[in-house]
Order: C-alpha cells, then structure tokens, then sequence
C-alpha cells in the first residue's frame, strides 16, 4: 500500500467519528468573558493557515492588550511556530522575536548559499584549470536569488538557537503541536509531548509545498480538519475549563460541541496577498495588513 493511501486513511480515521460528534451533538456550551477566567484553567489554539498564520501575531497582542493570560497553549504549523514564541516569552513582543528568527533564517541562508557557491566555484576551477576566475563566477552567483528555496533543516536549526534547545516541556506556558510521521511503513498521528522544541515544531510546519526539503515521512496537519484548528487535542491533552481558538485556516473548526471544555472560536477572515515574501519577512503593507486583520478581528470579538 502506498504512503499517500495510509495518509488518507490515516485522515479518515480521525475525520469520522469527529464529523459523526458534531452531527450527534449540536449544542455548544456557553462562553462566560472573563479576562481572569474565574481563575479556571484556559488554553489557547492556533490553526494552521501558511502565510495567513502571520495574522495571529496581531491576534495575541489583542488578547495581551485586554489582559488575557492563558494557562496552555497548542498550534499547529504557522501556529506551532508563532505559539512557541508566545509560550517560551510571553512578557516579550511577539513581533520582534519574530522578526529576529526571519532575519537570523534569512542570514544563515546567505551564509549557507555563499558557501555552496565558492564550494562549486572551486570544483569548476579545479575543473576548467583556472580558465573561469572568482570574479566570474562571484558576480554570476550575486545575480542570482539569494535566498532561494525554503529549507526546513536550515528552519529547524534557527529554531533551536532561539530556543536555547530546550524541549517541548520546558516552555514557561505549557505548549504543544502535532503533526503526521511515517513509522513502520505507515503515517501516524503524534502530538508532542517530549523532545526537542524545535524539532517538533519544524515537523508541525513540515508542508512540502513550502519547503524543498521535506518529504511525506513529516506532514504538517493542516489536511486534518480536526487538527488544522486542533481544539479536540487541546481538551484531551490540557483539560483546560475554556479554550479560545483563533482561525484563519478558512474552513470551520471541527470539534467535540458536548466535550467537558468550553470553547470560543474566533475566526479571521484573510484575503489573498500579492507579496508573500514581504510577509514572510515581516515588513510591508502585506504584513501589515495580516497583522491588523488578526488585531482587530480579537478586539471586534472579544
């Protein structure tokens, strides 16, 4: 049996009975506002949603700004990697560190292709006898795209410097992610409980249409419904009293309506953007307006 067809079986599995819940139970427990929670245990979830994701940078400093304190946190893929940042410091401006991992990201790239480059460039000499100069191929290498494919080996290890390399359960929040890994011939489903923070949220943001080098033994999980706004592992894992879960997957959360936690799901609506890389990077009206849509869709809500 192939890969691609444990994957999507491994889908349906988690898929059905979560779609038979929800059609079962279709009455939804109510959501009492209170920024201190009556001092009961509250999760915070980050879906997944790509470049959308940035917009729970501005969604979490609307919660900070209203005096919102959470208890756990969970997200998955862009979630996973802006949650780790608000669970290892929650006191310190999310979109500083975020800007910093970028940029350190955007560096070693440079670094990493400069390398390669005079790498390549001494073969060639070595080759050509010394026909072709520095010069050449320096200034043919310049002329290229720098920064180049995505890598999520070179993501992991930027990962690992900020957070110190600590592990998973070292976060001053308690936090988690999950994603799909191959084991035995088969995919499973694991959410992170143990190891390396940073090698748990690469995985969780493993998705092969972005980076070029991954492969289907590490699948992020935004293919699940269930996990893309991972509510039903949060409540399993954490058992916390509410749950605020911040969307921009652009589909509905699916979840356990008559489960023991009470959830509150706030959607952020995201238009597509021209400028992906300008986002990415954390600069430009795209992130701006990523940024401001995530802000104001908390403050409308909550």
């Amino acid at each position: 049996m192939s890969f691609s067809i444990f994957i999507h079986m491994n889908f349906l599995f988690r898929l059905v009975p979560t779609v038979l819940i929800t059609f079962l139970f279709m009455s939804c427990n109510p959501f009492t506002n209170t920024k201190k929670f009556n001092k009961s245990k509250a999760c915070l979830v980050l879906s997944v949603g790509g470049i959308k994701g940035i917009s729970h940078i501005g969604a979490i400093d609307a919660l900070k700004e209203k005096g919102y304190e959470f208890d756990c946190i969970f997200g998955n893929s862009i979630g996973a990697f802006i949650g780790s940042i608000y669970a290892i410091h929650p006191s310190y401006n999310i979109q500083s560190e975020y800007r910093n991992i970028i940029q350190n990201y955007v560096e070693q790239t440079k670094n990493d292709k400069l390398e390669s480059a005079f790498l390549l460039g001494a073969i060639a000499l070595i080759v050509s006898g010394g026909t072709i100069g520095w010069e050449t191929l320096a200034a043919g290498y310049i002329g290229s795209e720098i920064i180049g494919d995505f890598s999520i080996s070179r993501f992991e290890t930027i990962l690992n410097k900020y957070y110190s390399e600590i592990n998973i359960d070292e976060t001053t929040i308690p936090f988690s992610t999950s994603y799909y890994l191959e084991k035995n011939n088969s995919i499973g489903f694991n959410i992170a409980k143990h190891g390396n923070l940073a090698k748990h949220v690469s995985n969780s943001t493993s998705n092969p249409f972005i980076f070029s080098d991954t492969d289907l033994s590490i699948i992020d999980p935004g293919l699940d419904r269930a996990a893309s706004t991972p509510i039903n592992d949060t409540c399993e894992l954490f058992e916390p009293d509410l749950i605020i879960a911040l969307n921009v997957s652009g589909q509905q959360p699916v979840w356990n309506k008559n489960g023991r936690c009470k959830v509150k799901i706030i959607n952020i609506k995201i238009d597509d953007i021209d400028k992906i890389d300008n986002a990415f990077l954390g600069v430009g009206k795209e992130y701006n307006y990523l940024y401001d849509q995530g802000f104001a869709t908390v403050q409308g809500n909550l």
